[in-house]
């Protein structure tokens, strides 16, 4: 979401330039329907009073310090999966390993695996929600020890190696939420 508002921004700062009322107002629009942040509400103002001087001013203030934020974010997600990465490596999986699922994982960590670590697996890229609602894997997931299994009425979900790296982002999450 901070990614959107951030270019819908870009877009109002350079048809600020042109001059383009129509495609201001549209951004400002969805802005708005997007986050009630009071440095968003300050260039809303300045842009409404048609104090353009202003408004870009504080736009190219927005701009820069949200984009240091998500380099810096991007960055430690990095940092994070590689130290997960580099421990699982550690305690590879063998044909003998158990698998359980996300939820059963969780539990054994007494935290609801919905919506706290299926979000945080999203956000390290570990799987996705497809247009059906279902989890898929990514590759960086089938690497963390995660495949696929059936249930009894042949619906497949995913199942995580017992010591697989999804302990740690457990962990993460629930110190993240104490």
């Amino acid at each position: 979401m901070c990614k959107e508002i951030l270019n819908r921004l870009k877009i109002i700062k350079i048809s600020l330039d042109l001059n383009e009322k129509k495609i201001i107002e549209s951004q400002i629009i969805k802005i708005k329907e997007l986050t009630t942040e009071s440095a968003i509400e300050k260039i809303i103002l300045a842009i409404n009073n048609q104090d353009f001087f202003l408004a870009k001013k504080y736009l190219t203030h927005y701009i820069i310090k949200q984009s240091i934020f998500l380099r810096y974010k991007n960055y430690k997600k990095k940092e994070l999966k590689t130290g997960i990465k580099k421990r699982y490596e550690k305690n590879y999986i063998n044909s003998d390993e158990l698998y359980f699922s996300t939820t059963t994982m969780a539990k054994k960590y007494f935290i609801s695996a919905r919506p706290t670590i299926f979000l945080k697996l999203i956000d390290l890229e570990y799987i996705y929600k497809n247009e059906n609602g279902k989890y898929i894997l990514t590759k960086d997931g089938e690497d963390l020890g995660g495949k696929y299994e059936k249930n009894i009425r042949g619906q497949e979900y995913i199942v995580w190696a017992e010591n697989s790296g999804i302990n740690e982002i457990i962990k993460l999450v629930k110190k993240e939420n104490k």
